[in-house]
């Protein structure tokens, strides 16, 4: 795994722990905590914050199960996604040689907000997770 130095030394990134007993409840697919995560801003305009352009480094953790797609930085949930929610549809995964990248446009889940975010998750395997991820 392609762990931070904050979750190795810190355990910063973990899943937070109401997640993960949710997540036992649920099948696991897959699961990658404490990576490295960068989140980029462009043009985002919210009630409190505004940025033409900022990036944010972070430690975080991707989970897929069989009903649901989680992200999390810092112990905090930032996308909790059915495999039937429609929203899903409206974030375009890609691929490099160390990311996974997730670009939406923040206005589909969050009316008050507009911009671009794109998380880029530092993984493993980014491509096998893309995958589990579309092919769903």
């Amino acid at each position: 795994m392609a762990s931070s130095i904050l979750y190795r030394l810190f355990k910063v990134g973990r899943l937070p722990k109401v997640l993960s007993k949710k997540i036992n409840e649920d099948s696991l697919i897959h699961l990658e905590e404490g990576i490295s995560v960068s989140i980029v801003f462009k043009s985002f305009k919210s009630p409190r914050k505004r940025f033409k352009s900022k990036i944010i480094k972070a430690a975080g953790a991707i989970c897929l199960t069989k009903s649901a797609f989680y992200t999390s930085i810092y112990r905090r949930v930032t996308i909790r996604l059915g495999w039937d929610d429609p929203k899903i549809k409206s974030i375009d995964f890609e691929v490099t040689e160390k990311h996974l990248i997730m670009k939406f446009d923040v206005s589909k889940f969050d009316e008050q907000s507009e911009g671009m975010v794109e998380y880029r998750f530092k993984c493993e395997d980014p491509e096998k997770v893309k995958n589990l991820i579309v092919n769903r």
